[in-house]
């Protein structure tokens, strides 16, 4: 780890300790440096907090973190609670696979509801390679979304 890197990763450490000290959350943090980005994990028992209504809370402390770092420092971190986007991943996988094959059957598109562009883009690379379809996104702002259309060229 860069010098760097190993202050901007303090930095993120002592901001979101002082966050959830304000807050009064019972929540655990762990602060790490895998390379690109800094890695921040939350865990606890008020979890619930930062991933119920689809992770709202969770993707604010993300996109804050990222305001803050990247003009700061130039540091891109990625906040995660409870594993939460790894699984969320997953299950986008499996959902744009699921969606490819009834495109592929019906002859018809099929519309993801609005997500965020970390996860229209992991509909996107996954479905890249996929033969019979292809995707776009449509919509602005929070109502951007995939949409998946048979491709007679694939």
């Amino acid at each position: 780890m860069s010098e760097d890197t190993r202050e901007a990763a303090r930095q993120v450490e002592e901001f979101f300790s002082q966050l959830l000290n304000v807050s009064g959350l019972d929540l655990e943090m762990e602060v790490k440096d895998p390379g690109e980005n800094v890695q921040v994990q939350f865990s606890g028992s008020d979890s619930e907090v930062l991933l119920s209504n689809n992770a709202k809370a969770l993707d604010a402390l993300n996109d804050l973190g990222n305001q803050i770092f990247l003009r700061r420092m130039g540091q891109r971190i990625e906040v995660d609670c409870e594993d939460y986007r790894l699984t969320r991943i997953l299950e986008l996988e499996l959902l744009a696979k699921n969606a490819a094959e009834k495109t592929r059957l019906s002859g018809r598109s099929f519309r993801f509801q609005p997500m965020p562009p970390s996860e229209r883009r992991t509909i996107h690379i996954t479905l890249a390679e996929e033969p019979g379809v292809r995707t776009e996104s449509r919509g602005m702002g929070t109502s951007r979304h995939v949409v998946v259309f048979p491709d007679a060229s694939g």
